[in-house]
């Protein structure tokens, strides 16, 4: 018995990926305005059973199989507009993405996957987060696959977290994100604490477990081996804000992209933003040095 998907996914894909807060929709509500692409926010599968996959849920050759049929389903399911988000408050409202004369086009005129003909020259984009461990499995179940990896200074993603209060206490108690946990001490903490670290993690205060969520995740994205990859390139957020035109210039010779209609006005509205490193509190010397290796390694400046 076996799937389909790897040998008929005629068209090519693209993840863009990285962890959480770093600028990854922004970059893509621009990128999924071409004409050639057709884009999934966050689709849950997609990036949750690479983890499950890698966390012994399953077996890799299998999942390999299974991972690659489902984004083939997955890319007809969108491109006929059945997964569509028409929000129009959302990001990721289609509006913001086909002009009106495609979506009408598609809706009235096809009526499954029989009708969708030659996508060879079609890019199925997907926006993952925190899947960045498991890229090389990813990368290898699926053809034609490039990875735009996402990055943006420790700092503004710890303040970002601490704002949202995602490890709250009342957040570890009760969590509503449908993620994978570990059970400790009555707490659900996130599956990507190190084992042994989770008091570490909990004595933490919100700022800090936002750097420490920060390093685990470089630590992870280093792991896969994939950042020095040809088909993958790394974007800095900061880098994308304050010279838009020029990256995405880059941007689109690497992936191929074909310019579409609201292209234009999309990068027009990405502003650099104001980002504060002031820090009143006090952080602790480990996860201090833990992220300016963080840093360093992207080319940042490091913590005083």
């Amino acid at each position: 018995m076996l799937f389909l998907g790897k040998d008929k996914m005629s068209f090519a894909t693209c993840i863009v990926c990285g962890m959480a807060r770093v600028g990854k929709t922004l970059l893509s509500s621009v990128l999924s305005t071409s004409k050639n692409v057709e884009y999934a926010e966050e689709p849950w599968t997609a990036q949750f059973f690479p983890i499950a996959m890698s966390n012994g849920f399953f077996d890799e050759s299998h999942a390999s199989l299974f991972f690659s049929e489902y984004i083939r389903q997955l890319f007809y399911e969108t491109y006929l507009l059945r997964y569509a988000n028409f929000r129009l408050i959302d990001l990721s409202y289609i509006g913001h993405k086909k002009p009106k004369s495609v979506i009408e086009h598609r809706i009235n005129r096809f009526k499954n996957w029989v009708d969708v003909k030659d996508v060879s020259e079609s890019i199925f984009m997907l926006n993952l987060s925190g899947t960045v461990r498991e890229l090389k499995f990813i990368y290898d179940s699926i053809p034609r696959c490039k990875i735009i990896y996402v990055i943006r200074h420790a700092m503004s993603v710890a303040k970002e977290i601490e704002r949202k209060k995602w490890f709250c206490a009342e957040a570890l108690k009760n969590p509503i994100s449908p993620s994978l946990y570990k059970k400790h001490k009555n707490l659900f903490l996130p599956f990507w604490i190190k084992n042994g670290e989770e008091d570490f993690f909990i004595n933490l205060n919100e700022f800090e477990k936002g750097l420490y969520y920060y390093n685990v995740m470089v630590e992870r994205s280093i792991a896969s081996e994939m950042l020095s990859h040809k088909d993958c390139m790394i974007v800095k957020y900061e880098d994308f804000c304050s010279n838009k035109l020029r990256k995405y210039e880059k941007i689109k010779s690497f992936l191929e992209l074909t310019e579409g209609d609201l292209t234009e006005s999309s990068l027009a509205k990405i502003e650099f933003p104001k980002e504060d490193f002031t820090f009143d509190g006090i952080v602790g010397s480990t996860l201090v040095e833990q992220t300016n290796i963080s840093l360093k390694y992207f080319g940042y400046e490091e913590l005083l």
